[in-house]
Protein backbone atom coordinates (compact mmCIF):
# COMPACT_ATOMS: atom_id res chain seq x y z
CA UNK A 1 0.00 0.00 0.00
CA UNK A 2 1.56 3.34 -1.02
CA UNK A 3 2.03 6.27 1.29
CA UNK A 4 0.05 9.22 -0.07
CA UNK A 5 0.27 12.78 1.22
CA UNK A 6 -2.82 14.52 2.54
CA UNK A 7 -4.37 16.93 0.06
CA UNK A 8 -4.26 20.26 1.90
CA UNK A 9 -2.60 23.68 1.92
CA UNK A 10 -1.03 23.76 5.40
CA UNK A 11 2.31 25.23 4.39
CA UNK A 12 3.51 25.89 7.94
CA UNK A 13 3.69 22.23 9.03
CA UNK A 14 5.99 19.45 7.74
CA UNK A 15 4.38 17.02 5.34
CA UNK A 16 5.31 14.21 3.00
CA UNK A 17 5.10 14.55 -0.77
CA UNK A 18 3.86 12.03 -3.30
CA UNK A 19 6.92 10.62 -5.06
CA UNK A 20 6.44 8.91 -8.41
CA UNK A 21 9.30 6.97 -10.02
CA UNK A 22 8.66 6.27 -13.69
CA UNK A 23 10.46 5.62 -16.97
CA UNK A 24 8.46 8.40 -18.67
CA UNK A 25 7.50 12.00 -18.04
CA UNK A 26 4.07 12.70 -16.57
CA UNK A 27 1.12 13.52 -18.78
CA UNK A 28 -0.61 16.87 -18.11
CA UNK A 29 -3.48 15.19 -16.25
CA UNK A 30 -1.17 13.12 -14.02
CA UNK A 31 0.16 14.20 -10.67
CA UNK A 32 -0.66 17.16 -8.49
CA UNK A 33 1.00 20.39 -7.47
CA UNK A 34 3.79 19.49 -5.03
CA UNK A 35 4.32 15.94 -6.31
CA UNK A 36 7.87 14.83 -7.05
CA UNK A 37 8.12 12.91 -10.34
CA UNK A 38 11.45 11.15 -10.94
CA UNK A 39 12.13 9.90 -14.46
CA UNK A 40 14.76 7.22 -15.04
CA UNK A 41 16.22 5.87 -18.24
CA UNK A 42 16.82 2.15 -18.64
CA UNK A 43 20.29 1.38 -19.93
CA UNK A 44 20.68 -1.13 -22.70
CA UNK A 45 23.24 -3.88 -22.28
CA UNK A 46 25.89 -4.44 -24.90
Amino acid sequence: MPIVANNNEHYDMPQIRNIIISNRSPLPEEGNNGDIWLVYKEEQEG
